[in-house]
């Protein structure tokens, strides 16, 4: 009898990948989605058949990077049986409170993502797992923003490997569409307000995410001008987690800092203040968001993920929620920016940010930049295609995770000290 073709046997390898995706959801310990992840790199390249017949032989704990328990997911899902582990997860997730309804209504008006790493920096998994991620979220677009130089203890990109990063990005796109990968940076802000990047790499970056990463203790008087200039930075598209809090794990308090003149400077600026959905951040605090809705402000709400699984973090409608409550609605189109880069710029045309930005550049999904009512996509239709693209471009050579001094430790969260954070 012939042997069975790889898309008539089961595919272990998405069960694989879906139980990673649900422990990265639930911000487990960076180990265990790791080992998951690990497995799935082993696995992918031999074909379903070729597992099917190492499950056969017991052999499969022989390669490196598969232990026993992933061992166990695999073969029990190659014969057939019921994998408990994963059924756990899905009750877990199920078990979650109902989205509140205007709440729901926001994060149904997302489109994408305008912040998210890859192990280039300091996330845990290559560029293409991010894309799948986002990919069965139904997003239409996702924008990569791994760390700028000085952030070492995230493994901030040079400039090179920025550069390379971009090549990188610029392959996928023509086999994606029309999903976009948007070439993104999160950039530091130094200690006199500039970016912590050349300003000719940044013209050329879709979007830049501007966030304070140290001296998060300065004085209002300092933060605050520091601040201001970042955004008044010509480059400058999206102020991130702007207080720096983090409110679970190690809990660091918020930096203090002239909130009015700041997002009024926003306002002014066409800069989204973002609306970080990390549980472990929940910044801006839901009292700062609201002076932010009175000041006019732009909202990009993102994830800030660190891992595939994290790219559902704003699915439960927590953070949309608590925009929503401040009042903070979708509809207006961003302003074209006065900057050198000007409104042609990809994150335009992807998805002008608007009044409650949201979701990538923008809560709104419902015009287009002309203000034409935009028709919806049939985004899972060719979701599941363009997965196999951005696995078939990646198994061909096309493109190649861009390398990095070291590897981090696995895991969404650096190690941080007073001074500096991830």
């Amino acid at each position: 009898m012939p042997p069975r073709r790889d898309d008539q046997v089961p595919d272990p390898v998405a069960v694989l990948r879906r139980i990673a995706w649900l422990l990265e959801r639930s911000q487990a310990d960076p180990y265990r989605p790791a080992a998951f992840r690990q497995a799935v790199q082993v696995l992918e390249p031999w074909g379903a058949q070729r597992v099917v017949e190492m499950v056969a032989a017991g052999s499969l704990t022989d390669l490196p990077g598969v232990g026993s328990r992933t061992a166990q997911v695999v073969t029990q899902v190659v014969r057939g049986e019921g994998v408990p582990y994963l059924d756990d997860l899905e009750h877990a997730l199920q078990g979650e409170p109902p989205v509140d309804p205007q709440a729901g209504a926001l994060r149904a008006s997302l489109r994408g993502d305008l912040h998210a790493h890859t192990q280039a920096s300091d996330g845990t998994t290559p560029l293409q797992e991010m894309v799948l991620a986002a990919l069965d979220l139904g997003h239409e677009y996702l924008a990569i923003t791994d760390h700028s130089p000085r952030l070492t203890v995230a493994h901030g990109l040079s400039a090179a490997r920025l550069r390379a990063q971009g090549e990188q990005i610029e392959a996928l796109r023509p086999h994606l569409a029309p999903f976009r990968v948007l070439r993104g940076i999160e950039v530091d802000i130094l200690a006199d307000g500039s970016l912590d990047q050349h300003p000719d790499l940044l013209a050329g970056l879709d979007v830049v995410v501007a966030s304070v990463h140290s001296d998060l203790r300065a004085d209002a008087a300092t933060m605050t001008t520091r601040m201001l200039a970042a955004v008044r930075d010509p480059y400058t598209d999206v102020l991130g987690h702007c207080t720096g809090q983090r409110v679970r794990g190690r809990p660091r308090p918020p930096s203090t800092f002239d909130a009015h003149a700041v997002f009024d400077a926003c306002a002014e600026q066409g800069v989204a203040v973002e609306i970080n959905c990390r549980p472990d951040r929940q910044d801006p605090p839901e009292e700062l968001l609201a002076l932010a809705v009175d000041s006019g402000c732009l909202f990009s709400i993102d994830t800030d993920a660190h891992a595939p699984g994290q790219t559902g973090l704003a699915a439960r409608g927590v953070r949309p929620g608590r925009a929503a409550r401040c009042h903070a609605r979708p509809g207006r189109q961003r302003p074209a920016r006065r900057g050198p880069r000007g409104p042609s710029r990809e994150v335009a045309r992807a998805a002008p940010l608007t009044p409650v930005q949201g979701g990538a550049v923008g809560a709104r999904a419902s015009r287009s930049t002309s203000g034409a009512p935009r028709r919806a996509r049939p985004v899972r239709r060719w979701a599941s295609s363009a997965a196999k693209v951005v696995r078939g471009v990646v198994g061909a050579g096309l493109v190649r995770p861009a390398r990095r001094g070291r590897r981090p430790v696995p895991g969404p969260h650096v190690p941080s000290t007073r001074s500096t954070c991830p």
